[in-house]
């Protein structure tokens, strides 16, 4: 059976997330806000792109359900994602709305209980200016290095998978949460 296919069905069950939009209260009672045509087509194309990268360059899917693959997603998934649309040098617009894609992609994945914690929050957009592009990019090295190496230390302190992951995914939120300041 071709996981990407299963994959792809989630796509179908973000475009009904998307058009339910989303109910908010004013003071003339609930509303609802509805998206654009154009910006749901612009999340699902960009979700796409996501997944088929994932499949292609990271995703390890022969024995593993399409929500267990979503909830491999980590913050460094994500960080290499958004070093490759850099490296292919596409536009920091572009790099930075498919970024907001996945954080929506991922707060609907929340809200059907596939995990708990979005990854995608925890990654800054990129910056303009080829300084601070450089310096994003850095940083966004360093990061991963980093979390990659504590990752190894708590390997060997015996905490299990679950245990580690919500460590380094606490410890990603707080250096986003740092870096924003």
């Amino acid at each position: 059976m071709d996981k990407r296919y299963n994959l792809y069905n989630l796509v179908s069950q973000f475009k009904s997330y998307l058009l339910a939009g989303k109910i908010k209260s004013s003071k003339q009672g609930l509303n609802r806000k509805v998206l654009k045509k154009t910006t749901i087509k612009n999340y699902l194309s960009d979700l796409r792109h996501f997944l088929s990268w994932f499949q292609y360059h990271l995703a390890n899917a022969s024995s593993s359900s399409p929500v267990e693959i979503i909830a491999s997603v980590d913050v460094e998934t994500i960080l290499k994602y958004k070093q490759y649309l850099v490296d292919n040098k596409l536009p920091n617009k572009t790099v930075n709305r498919r970024l907001s894609t996945l954080r929506k992609f991922f707060s609907f994945c929340i809200s059907q209980d596939w995990i708990k914690i979005n990854p995608a929050k925890q990654v800054i957009n990129v910056v303009a200016g080829k300084n601070k592009a450089k310096l994003s990019k850095s940083n966004d090295k360093r990061q991963i290095d980093i979390l990659d190496d504590f990752k190894k230390y708590l390997d060997k302190t015996g905490l299990d998978g679950a245990q580690i992951n919500n460590t380094l995914s606490d410890i990603s939120e707080f250096i986003s949460l740092v870096k924003s300041y």
